[in-house]
C-alpha cells in the first residue's frame, strides 16, 4: 500500500462551496483538511501534466494514447459522452504531522465526545436503554446517548484533534487527552485586490479578505495532508512537486510506504457491536443516512446491521468548479468528519461484517463514484449498553 505525504511549500488556501468574488461582503474562508475532490483533481493533474498528452486531446479523448491515459486517470464530461475516473482511486486526504521518524494521521475530535467538569478528561458517549423518558425523533428506533456516569459533564473545544494513539483508546472507551487545533494550524487572514491585467492597475472598490491556512512551522513538526493511493495509481515521481488548493499554490509531496505511516487505528476482528468515526465526508441519499434506512446500512456495510444510534454535525456543504466545461459543480449536503454512528448485528454471527471497512458512502446520481475519490473513509470501535437506572 503507497501513502502520499503532502507538505506546503506556502500558506494554502482551499475556500468553502460559497461563490465569492472581489467587492463582495463576506470572507471567502478556508476548509482544512480540504474536502477530497481538491486532492483527488490535483493528483489526477499532475499525472496528466507530466505525460506527453495535450489538454485537448485529452479532454476530447482523440488519440489512442489520450484514450489510454483516460482509462488510468479517468476524463471529462464532452459532448454527450458521461465522465469518468478510470482505475483512479485514493483515501483521504486526511491531517497528518511528522513525528520522528513517522508520519502520524490526526482525527478531528469525535461528535459524541464531552469532558468532565471536575478533572478535564475526554470520553466518549454510550447508547442507552431506560431511560425515564421518550423521544419525538424522526427515526423512533433510535436510542438517546448518555455520559454513563453522574458526574458533570461539558463540551469539548471543538478545536481538538486526535493522533492515532488518541484515537485508539477513544474507539477502545478509553479516556483521552486531544491536541488543540493551534499546535497543528493556524487560520491566517489576508486582504486583496482585484487586478485589472488589461490596465495593468488594481479596480476601484474590489478589495477582498481570504482565509489561508498556514500549518504548523517547521520546529512544531511538519503538518501536511496524507492521502493513501489506490492499487492502479502511479505518480510520475517518488517525489515532486504539485499545485493544490486556490491561486495555485505549491505543495511537496513524497510517497511512502505503510511502515512510515501512523494510520492502524480501529478494529480489525468482528465484533457485534460497533461504531464508525468518519474521517471523511460522506453523502448519503437520505441526508445523515440512507434513504431505505436499515436496509441501506446493511446494503453499504455488508451486513445485516442496524443504527442504534447517532452523533452527526451540522451537514458540510460540498460543491465546487468544474473547470472542464467552465461551470459550478452541483452543491449537495455530506456528512462531515467526526460523526459517529453506533451499530449493533441483527444476528449474533460477528462474522457478518469484516474490518477494517472500505469507503462508507453513497454516490448522487450521474455524479462520479464518490468512494474512489476519498470520501467516506472511517474506523470502528466497539461499544457496550449503558442501563440507565434511577437508583
Amino acid at each position: 500500500m503507497t501513502w502520499v505525504f503532502i507538505e506546503p511549500t506556502d500558506v494554502w488556501l482551499f475556500r468553502d462551496g460559497r461563490p465569492f468574488s472581489a467587492g463582495e461582503g463576506h470572507v471567502a474562508r478556508s476548509i482544512f483538511p480540504p474536502t477530497p475532490l481538491t486532492v483527488q483533481g490535483a493528483l489526477r493533474s499532475l499525472v496528466l501534466g507530466h505525460s506527453e498528452v495535450g489538454w485537448q486531446e485529452f479532454r476530447h479523448q482523440s488519440t489512442p494514447k489520450a484514450r489510454e491515459l483516460g482509462e488510468v486517470i479517468g476524463y471529462p464530461a464532452v459532448q454527450g459522452r458521461n465522465a469518468s475516473l478510470g482505475s483512479f482511486s485514493i483515501a483521504g486526504p486526511f491531517l497528518a504531522r511528522r513525528e520522528g521518524g513517522k508520519i502520524v494521521r490526526y482525527t478531528p475530535l469525535p461528535a459524541d465526545v464531552v469532558r468532565y467538569a471536575q478533572d478535564g478528561a475526554h470520553f466518549g458517549l454510550r447508547p442507552t436503554r431506560g431511560l425515564p423518558f421518550k423521544t419525538e425523533w424522526p427515526v423512533p428506533d433510535l436510542y438517546p446517548l448518555w455520559p454513563g456516569k453522574t458526574e458533570v459533564v461539558k463540551a469539548p473545544d471543538p478545536r481538538g484533534w486526535l493522533s492515532e494513539r488518541g484515537l485508539e483508546g477513544y474507539l477502545r472507551g478509553e479516556p483521552f487527552a486531544p491536541l488543540q487545533g493551534e499546535k497543528l494550524f493556524d487560520r491566517e487572514p489576508r486582504f486583496g485586490v482585484a487586478l485589472d491585467y488589461e490596465k495593468r492597475q488594481s479596480e476601484p472598490h474590489m478589495l477582498y479578505q481570504a482565509e489561508f491556512i498556514r500549518p504548523a512551522a517547521r520546529q512544531d513538526g511538519e503538518v501536511g495532508l496524507l492521502v493513501r493511493l489506490g492499487p492502479d495509481v502511479t505518480l510520475p515521481a517518488q517525489e515532486g512537486i504539485l499545485t493544490l488548493g486556490g491561486e495555485a499554490r505549491g505543495a511537496y509531496y513524497s510517497q511512502l510506504d505503510d511502515g512510515r505511516v501512523s494510520a492502524e487505528a480501529g478494529l480489525r476482528v468482528p465484533t457485534r457491536r460497533f461504531k464508525l468515526v468518519f474521517l471523511t465526508p460522506a453523502w448519503f441519499s437520505g441526508g445523515w443516512q440512507p434513504a431505505d434506512g436499515s436496509m441501506g446500512w446493511s446494503r453499504i456495510l455488508g451486513g445485516p446491521a442496524v443504527l442504534v444510534a447517532a452523533a452527526v454535525r451540522i451537514p458540510q456543504h460540498i460543491g465546487g468548479w468544474d473547470i472542464a466545461v467552465g461551470w459550478h459543480k452541483p452543491m449537495y449536503h455530506y456528512v462531515p468528519a467526526g460523526s459517529v454512528y453506533f451499530f449493533e448485528l441483527v444476528q449474533e454471527d460477528k462474522h457478518s461484517i469484516s474490518f477494517p471497512l472500505g469507503a462508507v458512502t453513497e454516490t448522487p446520481e450521474g455524479e462520479l463514484s464518490l468512494d474512489a475519490q476519498g470520501f467516506g473513509q472511517v474506523v470502528a470501535g466497539t461499544w457496550e449498553w449503558f442501563e440507565f437506572s434511577q437508583e
